[in-house]
């Protein structure tokens, strides 16, 4: 369901590590080095591998929240929600930015989902909220919102966050990051039929 936009990722990426570069923070040398492997491996899909070298620099620096967040990323993908869970708490400790809390948010919806959590299911909304607090044109954090609302069988809710999801991206140009509108398209569809709506906007 969630797979970083490779532009974007790649660009935060290559921005750490020149900032590293520049000469920022002792040892800078080999933590550049170790987060580039990192972002090589990320952008090739190999999770497993960029998470060895994310341990090298998290253990170098370990209030890094860049660090945590791409090997959040890399533990979500391979679907470890447990691990991507902890390196999000340490990155929204030290930046409580709205993608965190996004993320987050998918990895507990996907908690609930495998293990049928209700109360991961609880926190995924309230992580969704927060991150709309903190930026409400995110289509991601409504369409995240949806999908855990059908988990929770509350269909008119997710309804309108699906809407809303895909307003954002349709209207206003602003497309997911880390979901394929299709899918989204897909859930919004589902769940109009399931409430007997006909009418479609997009």
């Amino acid at each position: 369901m969630v797979g970083e936009n490779n532009t974007v990722a790649r660009r935060e990426f290559l921005k750490y590590a020149g900032l590293l570069a520049a000469g920022l923070g002792a040892g800078c040398s080999t933590v550049t080095t170790d987060y580039e492997k990192a972002q090589k491996h990320f952008e090739e899909g190999d999770y497993i591998h960029a998470i060895r070298w994310l341990d090298d620099v998290i253990a170098q620096e370990p209030d890094n929240p860049d660090a945590h967040y791409y090997r959040g990323m890399s533990y979500f993908n391979l679907n470890q929600f447990n691990e991507a869970i902890v390196d999000y708490d340490a990155a929204i400790k030290h930046t409580p930015h709205a993608k965190l809390y996004t993320n987050r948010g998918f990895a507990y919806s996907m908690r609930a989902v495998t293990k049928g959590a209700r109360e991961d299911a609880d926190r995924a909304i309230t992580d969704f909220e927060q991150s709309l607090k903190l930026h409400a044109a995110s289509p991601d954090a409504h369409a995240g919102m949806g999908y855990t609302r059908v988990f929770q069988e509350d269909f008119d809710k997710a309804y309108a966050s699906f809407k809303e999801a895909l307003r954002l991206v349709k209207h206003e140009q602003i497309p997911f990051k880390h979901l394929q509108d299709e899918r989204v398209e897909q859930a919004y569809k589902m769940v109009r039929e399931r409430l007997g709506i006909n009418d479609d906007p997009f």
